[in-house]
């Protein structure tokens, strides 16, 4: 990337890898890489239309073309303007200007194009030697712009050890992360250096997840209610007064509560298949519901499966159209710190504790009617578990709510990363955050 037409899906400097199979059409959404003769440098937009030549459009002037060739319109990320003019005349591009297509936010190197840029800019062929000009060129580019930093934090609050990751500058306006079960902070890996360019980005690990410790002296009961003392504990902490949040899952309950208690701090609420109406709830709830209801030892067994490894994986996989995509450290990381010792109990307490989260939906929906925060719900249109109806559920609260959703399911960031980071930026953005 010699520009930043792509921002935030990608940023200048970043090394792409691209494919152009013949026989693979192009979609709307794909990231796309041209070059038309006449222009200085190939340019990277994001597909925005198509059309297919061989049954939809008959246009004069244009070459004979085989079947399936298509017309593109595309333009680049980082701006609301029409990028036609970048075409050298034409009003569409045809295929045969396309160089390749980006393979997911997993096929690239970040910033380290830079490299690159520099040689052109500044630099003469040579040998990269310790005293060459490239290695002087090369070296004077900062860590953190050739590598988006993500730091790993701990900090002691509510008698707990608290893990979190942390990205951005300390100036920027902050976006808190919220995740959901029975992940951890490691599900925004990616999305924290997405957002880092214009946020600080600060995602815990709730306590019974991932890599928060909670001493057994502390006798902490797992109810969402000291979930989210414990987060407001750590806001606190980290001196926190204004911040958007990112809520997903557990993560919504915990920030909805977090929202009621201090209605001032929340800038904006991202949910990703984080609910906040009945109409959410999937039938994956109808079992625990019985649990609700009569929490006997035998209706507490029933839910055991939810703490499966068969589970956890399929909380990844189903509604993914490539579900081979989505690296498996993921779902294995969540199962192996849900195997510890004790911590199927903590997960059963939960199961039966987000009932109070149902009990305070109406309250939750105060909040939003009485405040009008700006609200994006960008869902996984596939998920069983928080289910479409959810999403749009939202608009009869916060009647401005943006609703977007993307072909994935439950955890939509690992095969969604570029449309949902890029939207979110886009939205807070426009709503001046």
């Amino acid at each position: 990337m010699t520009s930043g037409s792509m921002e935030p899906a990608f940023y200048r400097g970043d090394l792409l890898f691209l494919t152009n199979p013949s026989y693979e059409k192009y979609r709307t959404g794909d990231i796309t890489v041209y070059k038309i003769p006449g222009a200085d440098i190939p340019i990277v937009h994001r597909v925005m239309e198509t059309h297919d030549l061989s049954t939809t459009l008959k246009i004069p002037g244009l070459d004979k073309k085989a079947p399936g060739d298509q017309l593109l319109l595309t333009k680049g990320d980082n701006n609301p303007v029409d990028d036609i003019d970048l075409y050298q005349g034409l009003d569409w591009l045809e295929q045969k200007h396309i160089v390749g297509k980006v393979r997911g936010h997993s096929r690239f190197l970040p910033y380290v194009g830079y490299v690159t840029i520099a040689m052109r800019v500044s630099v003469t062929p040579c040998r990269a030697s310790s005293k060459s000009k490239l290695w002087q060129a090369t070296a004077a580019i900062p860590m953190t712009m050739l590598y988006p930093e993500t730091h790993i934090r701990t900090t002691k609050v509510d008698g707990l050890e608290i893990f979190y990751r942390e990205a951005g500058s300390k100036d920027a306006p902050v976006v808190l992360l919220l995740h959901g079960f029975p992940s951890s902070s490691h599900q925004f890996r990616d999305l924290l250096t997405r957002l880092a360019g214009n946020y600080r980005v600060i995602a815990p690990d709730l306590p019974g997840f991932g890599f928060t410790r909670v001493p057994e002296s502390r006798n902490y009961q797992y109810t969402f209610e000291n979930l989210t003392k414990t987060v407001e504990a750590f806001v606190d902490d980290l001196g926190l007064h204004k911040y958007a949040i990112y809520i997903f899952d557990y993560g919504a309950p915990v920030g909805l509560r977090l929202a009621l208690s201090r209605p001032s701090a929340i800038t904006a609420i991202v949910s990703q298949n984080g609910n906040a109406f009945e109409a959410g709830l999937g039938d994956f709830w109808n079992v625990i519901r019985v649990y609700w209801v009569d929490p006997t030892p035998e209706n507490g067994k029933n839910l055991e499966f939810l703490t499966k490894f068969e589970t956890t994986k399929s909380q990844y996989e189903s509604g993914e159209a490539h579900p081979e995509r989505i690296p498996p450290e993921t779902y294995h990381l969540d199962q192996a710190l849900m195997d510890r010792p004790g911590n199927k109990d903590i997960q059963l307490d939960l199961f039966y504790d987000y009932r109070t989260n149902v009990t305070l939906y109406p309250a939750f929906h105060e909040f939003l009617r009485e405040h009008q925060p700006p609200v994006l719900a960008i869902w996984g249109k596939n998920d069983a578990i928080f289910i479409p109806p959810g999403a749009e559920a939202f608009k009869s609260v916060v009647p401005k709510t943006e609703v977007h959703f993307v072909d994935g399911g439950h955890f939509a960031l690992e095969n969604h990363l570029d449309e949902i980071s890029s939207r979110i930026v886009d939205f807070l953005k426009r709503n001046g955050i």
